[in-house]
C-alpha cells in the first residue's frame, strides 16, 4: 500500500515539473513576441509615414527669438500639418463635430475637452459647458492640440471631479 502512494507522489511531482517547464516556455514566448511587436521596422510602415518622418528630419531650424523657441517647446506637434491633413487623418465627421466632452485630468489637475484645432478651435476660443441640458458656464482654450485641448474655466459653477460634462463650440 505504501509503495503505491510513493509511486503516485512521484508521478505527481513529475507532472508538476512538466507543468512548470511549460509555463516557463509560454512566459518566455509571450515576452519575446511582445517586445518584438513593439518595434515596427521602417520597411513595414506605409511609405507616406516614412517620407514625412524623413522630410521632417531634413528640415533645418532657423534661429528664432527666445519667445518663439519657448512656445515651440510647449507645442510638440505641428498643428498646421494636422489640420491640413485632417480630412484623411480623421474624416469629415470628426472635422464637422461641434460637441465634445469635458473632464478633469486628475493627474495634472487640468480641464480637458475632446475638441481641438481640427474642429476649428484656436487659443482663446470659448465654449459653453452643459451638465445635461443645463448650461453651467464657459471654458476658454489655453493649450490647443489636434482633437483634444486643455481649457480654463470662465464663469462656471463648481464642477465635480468625477463627472463628465458636455461642451459645445459657440457660434462664431
Amino acid at each position: 500500500m505504501g509503495q503505491k502512494n510513493i509511486k503516485k507522489i512521484f508521478i505527481g511531482i513529475i507532472f508538476l515539473a512538466i507543468a512548470g517547464l511549460c509555463l516557463g516556455v509560454a512566459w518566455n514566448l509571450l515576452r519575446e513576441s511582445a517586445s518584438s511587436a513593439a518595434i515596427i521596422p521602417p520597411e513595414n510602415l506605409p511609405s507616406k509615414i516614412v517620407n514625412e518622418v524623413v522630410d521632417n528630419r531634413e528640415k533645418t531650424v532657423e534661429p528664432q527669438s527666445e519667445p518663439a523657441r519657448e512656445s515651440e517647446r510647449s507645442d510638440s506637434i505641428d498643428l498646421a500639418i494636422l489640420v491640413k491633413n485632417a480630412q484623411t487623418l480623421y474624416g469629415q465627421e470628426e472635422i464637422d463635430r461641434k460637441e465634445g466632452v469635458l473632464w478633469i485630468d486628475q493627474e495634472q489637475s487640468r480641464f480637458v475637452i475632446t475638441l481641438g484645432a481640427v474642429q476649428g478651435l484656436v487659443k482663446g476660443s470659448e465654449l459653453s459647458v452643459y451638465n445635461g441640458n443645463k448650461a453651467i458656464g464657459k471654458v476658454k482654450v489655453e493649450t490647443l492640440l489636434d482633437v483634444v485641448s486643455y481649457v480654463e474655466p470662465i464663469d462656471i459653477e463648481e464642477l465635480m471631479k468625477d463627472n463628465y460634462y458636455n461642451v459645445i463650440i459657440d457660434s462664431r
